[in-house]
């Protein structure tokens, strides 16, 4: 059976953004391709239904309100002072998007503003991917980052990440 994630929106760009909901159990997830986000996350139990992540209703919102609700961040998901940094004795410098002096999360758009493609659907996991190329907010090197999020027995989420280098 193949399962079709559902249309969420479109970016300014006109790129499509899906979103796919896994489950079993008393467990289900919401998951978008802006920014690999959780977007919800319910528990069923003694008859009711709760929601237990922050999350917007529109990719409009995540677009023009979100602080990183629920994404993956970026290259790098904390601060780099300065935007700098050395790799094999070489200086590397990022873009500086934290009072234009330091990286944080990926800088300007990080990969949890972006829209990452689902690659692999089913009713109990996804598997989303992102290609980063080198020279992204100025990073070196091409990365291929992929998010997989599944369910495991009726109440756990499972989140791997992966990045690899891409082919040049």
């Amino acid at each position: 059976m193949t399962i079709i994630p559902a249309l969420f929106g479109y970016l300014a760009d006109g790129t499509p953004v899906h979103e796919h909901t896994i489950g079993r159990g008393r467990l289900s997830a919401s998951i978008i391709g802006y920014g690999a986000a959780i977007r919800d996350l319910w528990f069923e139990g003694a008859g009711s239904r709760k929601s237990v992540v922050l999350g917007f209703a529109s990719l409009a919102d995540y677009v023009d309100h979100s602080p990183h609700f629920g994404c993956i961040a970026g290259r790098c998901a904390n601060r780099i002072r300065d935007g700098r940094f050395n790799l094999a004795g070489r200086a590397v410098q990022l873009s500086t998007n934290l009072e234009g002096r330091h990286h944080i999360h990926g800088g300007f758009a990080g990969f949890g503003c972006r829209a990452w493609t689902m690659m692999e659907t089913s009713s109990t996991s996804v598997t989303l991917e992102l290609v980063s190329a080198d020279g992204d907010e100025g990073y070196p090197g091409n990365l291929v980052a992929r998010c997989r999020y599944g369910v495991s027995g009726e109440d756990t989420l499972l989140q791997r990440r992966a990045g690899q280098p891409a082919a040049a």
